[in-house]
């Protein structure tokens, strides 16, 4: 059965999904915050399976979180924390929504407002977290959908949010600008930014599908993780800056570094160690930032540009109007404007 045909197939039980988290979380957004206050990382995880199990069409009681090694996505093609630190951070992700609402409601926000922007924020950090082998952007999507439209549930929407291209979609990809200004924070954060980084373990010439091979070739006794951790060139840069500051040196030569990794068990042990950390700060501070609890700035190049190629030509294509590029100065605003160009438009109230 092709990809598409089976996403078609699922849309009966995705919709009987939907109808039957909207009951539960209730329909109006004071609800549907009263309902997130309540929930913990196990219970919300339980709602993440169930929604899962039905986008791939497999049997609840016999689903688990199966995402454990699974490269995520198509923007940098990063390698997601350890399987152990996703729970972990799920339920960090729902401990800081709480705190959202918290903070958010004190100042007498809106509901509606308070909770589109939570669902923008969860199912992005959903996505990112990949918990499964497969279906997590079915899955994010349809969390953003009934968090977003609990009280306008359409057919026409719920067939949106299977929908990976195009325009009336349930997106939650964390695009290019957000990776980059997650990853300038943690590099600020950890203070190793200008620890130079000399790549002399793989030749200029070595075509990409030859670069695993390449480096067993020169380093035979180098563990599997390592070499795959090579090709997951943001995590892995940060992880080699890391050990170069704690070793208190201001340049890392990769094949010198490779070499006692290769030979040693304890900086093999060092090197997984900060690797694992890296991988978990990123989607920590994603959560933080995409809450507003710990704001990330946007630090892109050219900011205009990255708004005029994630936000405006498509809102442009909708004919919305364009949003002033001064105007989105942290990931949370730049997700919220990107997510909700593209989303199915809301009935007015």
């Amino acid at each position: 059965m092709s990809e598409q045909l089976q996403r078609t197939e699922s849309l009966q039980p995705l919709h009987e999904v939907a109808n039957n988290l909207v009951q539960e979380m209730g329909e109006q957004p004071e609800q549907r915050l009263d309902w997130l206050m309540q929930q913990t990382g196990e219970s919300f995880g339980n709602v993440l399976l169930n929604v899962n199990s039905t986008a791939r069409g497999l049997r609840p009681e016999e689903h688990d979180f199966d995402g454990e090694g699974v490269q995520a996505g198509t923007i940098d093609g990063s390698i997601p924390p350890d399987q152990e630190d996703k729970i972990t951070l799920l339920g960090e992700l729902v401990t800081t929504a709480q705190q959202h609402i918290t903070s958010q409601t004190e100042k007498g926000e809106d509901p509606q407002i308070i909770m589109s922007e939570l669902a923008v924020a969860i199912p992005t950090v959903v996505n990112k977290l990949h918990l499964f082998a497969d279906g997590n952007g079915r899955t994010s999507r349809m969390l953003r959908m009934v968090m977003r439209d609990g009280d306008q549930i359409t057919p026409e929407k719920v067939e949106a949010l299977v929908h990976k291209n195009g325009i009336e979609k349930y997106d939650t990809t964390p695009g290019i600008p957000l990776e980059t200004s997650v990853l300038r924070q943690m590099r600020t954060m950890n203070g190793a930014s200008e620890i130079a980084v000399t790549d002399d373990v793989v030749d200029e010439d070595t075509f990409a599908d030859e670069v695993h091979e390449d480096i067993l070739r020169k380093f035979p006794d180098i563990s599997p993780s390592v070499v795959k951790a090579y090709s997951d060139s943001a995590n892995f840069s940060e992880t080699v800056r890391l050990l170069g500051k704690d070793s208190g040196s201001e340049a890392v030569s990769l094949s010198e570094l490779f070499g006692k990794i290769a030979e040693n068990p304890d900086d093999l042990a060092k090197f997984t160690a900060v690797y694992r950390g890296v991988r978990k700060q990123r989607v920590e501070v994603l959560i933080g930032g995409l809450t507003g609890e710990a704001p990330v700035p946007i630090d892109v190049h050219d900011k205009q540009k990255e708004v005029n190629n994630w936000v405006n030509s498509p809102r442009t294509r909708l004919r919305l109007a364009p949003i002033n590029p001064a105007h989105l100065n942290t990931i949370q605003d730049f997700q919220m404007a990107y997510c909700e160009t593209f989303a199915p438009q809301r009935n007015a109230a």
